[in-house]
């Protein structure tokens, strides 16, 4: 299981690595699968392949684990600045969603565009395609996060396509 932390700074988290400030007791000796109190012990570390070029960050981060003795699982702290499942940072997933949606040529060329843009020689238009689906399959989820934040927003769904609604929501981003 991961659970996400708040990280004050992403820089300090990935220049420290396994040095960086931990929390004591991130869940109050209580196990988040299976809700008895009992010792968490750490139970090392694993390595995630993350991409951020805004802050020049293209490498191996590391995600702390902790083991819990009731249930016999481990329960992973996620930084709050990665994004289960996806190896680019957020900004980059909005910026390239964006320019798919916005795109006016095949999909092989916008894609080479973000590429060289990024620096990278490894996301394929496949990944692109996806990071889009999975924008596209979570808009009602994606909407109620910015009415949380805003409860004053409206969205205007009638007569638009999710590509649409997409759009619209990456204006509120």
């Amino acid at each position: 299981m991961q659970v996400i932390i708040k990280v004050k700074n992403e820089e300090e988290y990935i220049e420290k690595g396994k040095d960086y400030k931990w929390p004591k007791n991130p869940f109050n000796n209580r196990c988040p699968l299976c809700k008895n109190y009992c010792k968490l012990y750490k139970h090392g570390y694993y390595e995630r392949y993350y991409i951020n070029l805004y802050i020049g960050m293209k490498g191996k981060i590391y995600i702390r684990r902790y083991f819990c003795t009731k249930c016999l699982k481990t329960i992973s702290l996620l930084p709050i600045f990665c994004i289960k499942k996806f190896v680019l940072g957020f900004e980059h997933i909005l910026k390239a969603v964006y320019k798919i949606l916005r795109r006016t040529t095949s999909i092989e060329k916008t894609a080479a565009s973000i590429n060289k843009e990024f620096d990278f020689r490894c996301i394929s238009k496949q990944q692109y395609y996806n990071y889009l689906n999975r924008f596209i399959n979570n808009i009602p989820l994606i909407e109620s996060f910015i009415r949380q934040e805003n409860a004053n927003v409206e969205f205007d769904e009638k007569n638009k396509t999710k590509q649409e609604r997409v759009k619209g929501l990456l204006k509120y981003m």
